[in-house]
């Protein structure tokens, strides 16, 4: 973990000349003249914002893959591919869940932009076993996709999830997110929709009493505020395919 904020802090003086000069460059520039980071994950997203802390401002942070989609069939849209082609500073995961990534770069305009690969960084410290997202394994396949089938679902196991897991509801119930909930609100295209909207949507994804779970072997612990903690023993039940208003397979809770 340390050595991914190292190299993170060390893309962002690169990028930037220097984090502390963000501030000062940017009182003659104007608002399209930020500083433009591109994260394909939120804890990418979050380990950014805090390193840039108080010059987070003079920053245009993207966070490119919504709640709930999956990393594994994830693929970007046009946008997407547009805000990774201009950007500054570009940090993904690696390996073959990001095997669009060099077709993106490729045609990419800014040729000046640094590049974070997280799985290089970590080079020989990567598990053999891929560690998913959260525990809640969610295969989301738009029409675009092949349909998931029953035969592609697979039993799993708790060290699929092991590790240590942050809530990401405080940042929602403090406004660390207000920014990416006007962005989402902004793409939706529906006048209707605020960022309100997809507050009420993530609170009753991601609302929890625990800060933080931690997964080691069948042992589940949840860290609470107060500093308290609740150890359980997991015992596998099996999964749970859920559907879509077409009764297709959209998604799997394990």
């Amino acid at each position: 973990m340390k050595r991914i904020i190292t190299v993170i802090i060390a893309a962002c003086f690169a990028v930037f000349g220097c984090i502390g000069l963000v501030a000062c460059e940017n009182n003659n520039q104007n608002k399209n003249d930020k500083l433009s980071v591109v994260c394909t994950i939120f804890p990418e997203y979050d380990w950014v914002r805090e390193i840039l802390g108080e010059n987070k401002d003079n920053v245009e942070l993207t966070l490119l893959l919504d709640n709930g989609v999956d990393l594994h069939s994830y693929q970007p849209s046009v946008q997407d591919i547009a805000k990774i082609s201009t950007c500054d500073l570009f940090i993904y995961v690696g390996g073959e869940s990001d095997a669009w990534v060099d077709n993106a770069l490729k045609n990419a305009t800014n040729k000046n932009m640094k590049v974070i690969n997280l799985l290089e960084v970590l080079g020989d410290k990567v598990k053999t076993e891929e560690t998913v997202e959260g525990m809640e394994h969610e295969h989301e396949h738009s029409h675009e996709h092949e349909e998931i089938t029953e035969a592609d679902i697979k039993d799993r196991t708790l060290a699929d999830f092991a590790g240590e897991w942050k809530s990401l509801y405080p940042y929602l119930a403090n406004g660390d997110l207000d920014e990416y909930l006007e962005h989402k609100a902004e793409e939706d295209g529906d006048e209707t929709t605020t960022k309100e909207t997809y507050r009420e949507k993530y609170t009753a994804s991601w609302a929890c009493d625990a800060d933080k779970i931690t997964i080691n072997g069948n042992s589940i612990t949840f860290t609470y505020k107060d500093g308290t903690t609740q150890t359980a023993t997991y015992s596998y039940a099996g999964y749970s395919p859920k559907l879509d208003a077409d009764g297709d397979i959209s998604s799997v809770r394990y």
